[in-house]
């Protein structure tokens, strides 16, 4: 789904009446940030979000203890 200018609020209108565990955050919080910044890309920062979380889940690796997830995420 691409966001256009004029459209976000329509757009977060729509996400917001899924039930709670089907609402996309990250999509919700950009389609918030656009109405402020008109040019932002949604389904860009979504993939640069996605970016993000695979390199920390690739860095993470099987370990989930809390300690060495800091570790590994602060190198």
């Amino acid at each position: 789904m691409s966001e256009h200018s004029g459209q976000p609020w329509e757009s977060f209108a729509s996400l917001a009446q899924l039930p709670d565990d089907q609402i996309d955050l990250a999509r919700a919080a950009l389609l918030i940030a656009s109405t402020e910044y008109p040019g932002l890309d949604v389904d860009h920062q979504l993939g640069v979000l996605d970016a993000l979380a695979a390199g920390a889940a690739y860095r993470l690796g099987g370990d989930r203890e809390p300690m060495s997830s800091v570790n590994a995420l602060s190198e």
